[in-house]
């Protein structure tokens, strides 16, 4: 669809285009020195499935929003998960486990 039709979009891409400080995709290298980890780390995560990424031509690209994306679900996880270590494993729980445990270890 042409960009003509719709001057919105054709607004829209321009700013986009003209914004080079914030580029729309990322190569691996750039992606994993934004997220602080090596490019093999990102590399295990698009293969997973948990990082979304695309090829353009052929060069793979990690699209900006798909990093935030990623981000927050990390983030979601981590409050999940830490909400059930306080709240699902009552003390009750926790000693029953350690027994259970410790009669496996003898």
């Amino acid at each position: 669809m042409s960009t003509a039709f719709r001057p919105e979009l054709h607004a829209d891409v321009n700013h986009l285009l003209d914004d080079a400080e914030n580029p729309l995709a990322f190569d691996v290298r750039t992606a994993a020195r934004l997220l602080s980890v090596g490019a093999r780390t990102v590399e295990l995560l698009i293969a997973s499935g948990e990082l979304a990424s695309l090829h353009i031509g052929r060069c793979r690209r990690i699209r900006r929003i798909d990093l935030e994306e990623f981000l927050m679900r990390q983030v979601a996880a981590e409050v999940e998960l830490d909400h059930m270590h306080v709240e699902a494993l009552p003390a009750e729980a926790l000693h029953l486990i350690r027994r259970q445990r410790a009669r496996v270890l003898r």
